[in-house]
């Protein structure tokens, strides 16, 4: 479980690299393109978040 956090924070780490260097260039379709994407992971990193708190609520409070 811990490696789909660290491969979710390195995703999003480089896809603000993306968005830094590509800010430029493709401004119009790459930027909406990205930022769907980061709101697409930052959800995922929230369900995470939300999975490891019941399951230390329910695996030390039970």
């Amino acid at each position: 479980m811990t490696t789909i956090t660290t491969t979710t924070t390195t995703t999003i780490l480089l896809l603000l690299l993306l968005l830094y260097y590509y800010d430029n260039y493709f401004y119009l379709f790459y930027y909406k393109l990205l930022q769907l994407l980061l709101l697409l992971l930052l959800l995922l990193l929230l369900l995470l978040l939300l999975h490891y708190y019941y399951y230390y609520y329910y695996y030390y409070c039970y």
